[in-house]
């Protein structure tokens, strides 16, 4: 993930931020049809607003963020045996949606040019994944991340 943003005073910050998600798969067996797997690559563009709570003098910080998320999704489908229904063989199908993101963190700044901060995020997906290649799974990250602090 890379990121960039702006804080407009120690309390409220913006960032826009862009992710790929490591690949996902899915496997299904189904009487009378055979097995199928469905391998998602999900990738993010997204903008969120954080609010945070300084604790004391220390340079530590706890946030929270929330906005929204520009979503492709491109599923891979494969099926051995007989043919899933409606579908024959393999298939890809790509989706793009906006999607609301949210997510927790805790930074400290090293120095006055230098943060670290640990922090998880979280895509709420949309539609049944188990039935619909067009459905978006839902998407989370753990990040530890390193941001240099211009000004």
């Amino acid at each position: 993930r890379i990121f960039t943003g702006y804080n407009f005073n120690q309390y409220v910050g913006v960032e826009l931020g862009l992710a790929d998600y490591a690949q996902s798969k899915d496997t299904a067996t189904i009487k009378g049809v055979g097995n199928g797997t469905k391998k998602y690559n999900i990738y993010s563009l997204d903008l969120v607003g954080k609010a945070y709570l300084p604790i004391a003098n220390s340079g530590f910080n706890v946030y929270g963020l929330g906005g929204l998320a520009l979503v492709h999704n491109k599923v891979q489908v494969s099926q051995t045996g007989k043919v899933f229904a409606n579908t024959a063989g393999n298939s890809s199908t790509t989706i793009s949606k906006v999607r609301p993101i949210v997510g927790l963190g805790t930074s400290y700044d090293v120095n006055s040019n230098v943060t670290t901060a640990l922090e998880y995020s979280h895509i709420q997906g949309t539609g049944n994944v188990k039935t619909s290649d067009k459905a978006i799974p839902n998407a989370d990250m753990i990040s530890l991340n390193v941001s240099y602090n211009f000004g």
